[in-house]
């Protein structure tokens, strides 16, 4: 694909601009098939990169514009909510292929248990705990799912990062059914927001 000309409003060819100090400005639009849920993605194919000519004193202008418009439909409560209920039906079915998209590369887990016992995991660690009880369940001939169960409380955005706080209630922790604080750092990266950082708080389900 050519470059646009903003300049002159046409296909950028060999004696366009040059008399000009020009800036080419590239950006690489974000393949919305890969972002949330499976029956929300759009099909089709995948997102080009999309090249303009600016002039030097609009490159800056443009590009703040363009951030402003694109982050408008992504940085949303709205769109934190639809990854949150994302990752809880993928964790809680165990698959491990989802996960693997949805937890940035720097993902890192902090578990503290009811006795004050700190367990931490990185993101290869942490799939690995989910992969190991879908061998379990594999094994023992059951597709058992964990508990969906989610209290909200608070979504707060900053830029390309956001924050959720809620309560949850499964086992999958621990193999014992248990409340868990939960505060979900994510990190809009490559064109989805991914988790970057959990700290969870395990608590018995009564007390």
């Amino acid at each position: 694909m050519k470059p646009f000309c903003s300049v002159h409003q046409k296909t950028l060819d060999s004696g366009c601009c040059m008399p000009f100090n020009i800036a080419r400005y590239k950006m690489r639009l974000p393949d919305r098939r890969t972002a949330g849920p499976p029956d929300r993605r759009p099909t089709g194919p995948p997102a080009r990169e999309l090249v303009l000519v600016l002039a030097p004193d609009t490159v800056a202008a443009f590009t703040d514009s363009m951030r402003y418009i694109m982050t408008q439909a992504t940085h949303t409560k709205e769109a934190i909510r639809a990854a949150m209920d994302h990752l809880i039906d993928r964790a809680t079915k165990f698959d491990v292929d989802a996960l693997e998209t949805i937890y940035h590369k720097h993902f890192h887990t902090t578990l503290v248990l009811p006795d004050s016992t700190v367990n931490t995991f990185d993101k290869q660690e942490f799939i690995a705990h989910f992969r190991q009880q879908a061998e379990d369940n594999k094994k023992a001939g059951t597709e058992k799912e964990l508990n969906t169960w989610a209290d909200w409380h608070d979504f707060h955005i900053l830029g390309d990062s956001a924050v959720c706080v809620l309560t949850r209630k499964h086992s999958g922790m621990t193999g014992e059914e248990m409340r868990l604080l939960c505060n979900i750092e994510w990190r809009f990266d490559d064109g989805r927001w991914q988790v970057l950082r959990e700290q969870i708080f395990l608590r018995p389900l009564e007390g």
